[in-house]
């Protein structure tokens, strides 16, 4: 089972990681959070450390790592003063990591136990 952090000791590992580890670890929780919200996965399965949350999370970690690999080909640089650039950025990376999963598991017709239907052929996403 996953080690619950307080919340002392949560500020105390994001400050000791780079602003890159920081972004990534929060888009990550935003997809999560959004797989959890539309029933792929439960909130159990998080905690339970399950297959599918196992199998969810490593494919989001490897399309994140992708995306800021691009993203350092690209050289993306913001200002303090745009914070909307940066949050439509964010917005738009976990956009594009939620639809390559989504393509993964209709592409895999992997089953998730905590979602109510199979998925692939022609889901109802």
């Amino acid at each position: 089972m996953k080690k619950e952090y307080s919340t002392s000791e949560r500020f105390a590992l994001s400050i000791s990681k780079t602003p890159i580890e920081n972004q990534m670890e929060n888009l990550r929780s935003i997809v999560l959070r959004h797989a959890i919200e539309s029933q792929l996965i439960s909130e159990k399965d998080r905690i339970n450390n399950t297959p599918d949350y196992q199998w969810l999370n490593n494919e989001i970690k490897r399309r994140i790592k992708l995306l800021s690999f691009l993203s350092q080909v690209i050289v993306e640089h913001y200002s303090l003063d745009d914070i909307d650039a940066v949050s439509k950025n964010i917005n738009s990376k976990v956009e594009t990591v939620v639809k390559q999963i989504i393509q993964e598991i209709i592409q895999s017709k992997r089953q998730f136990s905590s979602a109510k239907s199979t998925f692939g052929g022609s889901p109802k996403i």
